[in-house]
């Protein structure tokens, strides 16, 4: 048993020094005693504070295209800029309801998408309803298309 005979500060992390290993055998559960640290603040009140979340595991990776269908005619589709990899489309302006109407896909990221897409390939006269959420104003989504690297575009089949 380890006791010190100092008076610790109001502001000084406080850790207990004892630590008891059981052996796995006595069937109680096996709690890692360094999981919460008690911290005294000018307060005077405890605080348990947790240890910080694990980092993520290598195996986990966000993918860099991914698509979900909303109906028949909508889906949405995300993609994640490469370099300095264009997004590869034509579009005008529509001002109501505030849409980009795709007049010609070059290459760039939708191209590829379509390449890896068949079924939901992205197409003239299709039109864009939503750039990362925003589809209130057509200038607010050309400035997200311009802005972000990753791109979730609400596409509308024609």
């Amino acid at each position: 048993m380890f006791c010190c005979c100092q008076e610790s500060s109001k502001d000084e992390l406080v850790i207990p020094a004892q630590i008891m290993q059981l052996p796995s055998s006595a069937g109680l559960p096996m709690e890692d005693p360094l999981t919460s640290v008690t911290h005294e603040p000018s307060n005077g009140k405890a605080e348990e504070q947790q240890p910080p979340p694990p980092p993520p595991r290598d195996s986990v990776t966000t993918p860099k295209e991914s698509v979900e269908i909303q109906n028949a005619n909508t889906f949405r589709i995300t993609l994640e800029k490469e370099g300095n990899m264009p997004i590869g489309l034509d579009t005008v302006a529509r001002k109501q309801p505030p849409a980009l109407k795709i007049k010609k896909v070059k290459d760039g990221l939708v191209q590829k998408w379509n390449v890896s897409n068949p079924d939901l390939q992205v197409k003239e006269d299709y039109l864009i309803l939503e750039v990362n959420g925003e589809g209130t104003d057509i200038e607010k989504m050309y400035g997200a298309i311009s802005a972000n690297s990753l791109l979730t575009l609400l596409i509308q089949r024609s």
